[in-house]
């Protein structure tokens, strides 16, 4: 059985900067390989191929361009 994106497709998740003042990056790698024995790990003989890599630039001060009629609810401000 040849592994990539199977296992992932459909998850997603969150996101967030340790010091929401700075930028910062977030780095996703993966892997393909083929499992002989199904385990979901790399194994001695199992031929694994290149790594691919999404690297995301997460940005502090995001500018938002919206409509003059255009509400828009930030988490937590207590505005909906």
């Amino acid at each position: 059985m040849l592994h990539l994106l199977v296992h992932l497709t459909g998850v997603s998740g969150t996101a967030t900067l340790v010091d929401p003042t700075m930028d910062g990056t977030l780095v996703m790698r993966f892997r393909a390989w083929l499992d002989l024995n199904s385990n979901n790990t790399i194994d001695p003989g199992e031929c694994a191929g290149d790594w691919v890599e999404y690297t995301f630039i997460l940005k502090a001060d995001v500018i938002m361009a919206c409509a003059n009629d255009t509400v828009v609810a930030v988490p937590g401000s207590g505005h909906s």
